[in-house]
């Protein structure tokens, strides 16, 4: 017996996002790629008739093609926001605890009930991400990582949640080009190079 996949030009999710040297990923092409994933084990979850639960849903395991479409694979993301491991060494959060590492999911939440969420962001995407986008993106990964599963929310309603994120940094970010174009040529405002995040609707599908 063999697996045949399709040819997935841009590799694992987990390519791009630590300890490689290809250009960090934009915010808005993390959101297409949360999307997408959401969308997979969305239809694993809805859309078979009989359920499938993944189990181990992790950056290695979510595939991306030559438009950056994602895809589920190996049903045998714990990042996209943060661009670090599950487990962390404990020099990268200043959290004394006996272990020499900690868990990113388990560290995230206790940023989010101190209101220290941007401890955990990427650099990268440090003042890029729009506050309202923000809100919403950590809400719902938030309500993701309850230790009980009745308390977790269905795949359809986490894509409704990263739909609005989408929307929200859409249209921040076409705010922030009208802005550009408003001001350039402007003889008392220095010009601003920049790209507008912007991307068609994301998709996704399930090997």
């Amino acid at each position: 017996m063999i697996l045949v996949y399709d040819c997935m030009a841009r590799g694992t999710l987990r390519d791009h996002l630590y300890n490689n040297h290809k250009p960090p990923l934009q915010w808005m092409w993390r959101l297409k790629i949360c999307i997408g994933a959401a969308r997979g084990l969305h239809y694993l979850h809805t859309g078979t008739r009989n359920t499938i639960i993944h189990r181990d849903v992790k950056s290695t395991n979510i595939l991306l093609d030559e438009n950056w479409v994602a895809k589920v694979s190996d049903l045998g993301l714990e990042k996209v926001l943060c661009a670090r491991p599950a487990m962390l060494p404990m020099a990268e959060n200043e959290q004394e605890v006996e272990h020499d590492k900690v868990n990113l999911a388990d560290w995230a939440l206790c940023c989010y009930q101190s209101a220290t969420l941007g401890l955990v962001v990427d650099p990268f995407l440090r003042g890029k991400i729009d506050p309202g986008c923000f809100k919403t993106f950590t809400d719902i990964a938030k309500k993701c990582l309850a230790d009980r599963g009745c308390d977790r929310p269905q795949m359809g309603d986490v894509l409704c949640n990263l739909g609005l994120a989408w929307r929200q940094q859409g249209a921040a970010d076409h705010h922030i080009q009208e802005d550009r174009v408003s001001t350039c040529g402007h003889p008392y405002i220095a010009n601003i190079n920049g790209n507008c995040n912007s991307d068609p609707s994301p998709g996704g599908r399930v090997l």
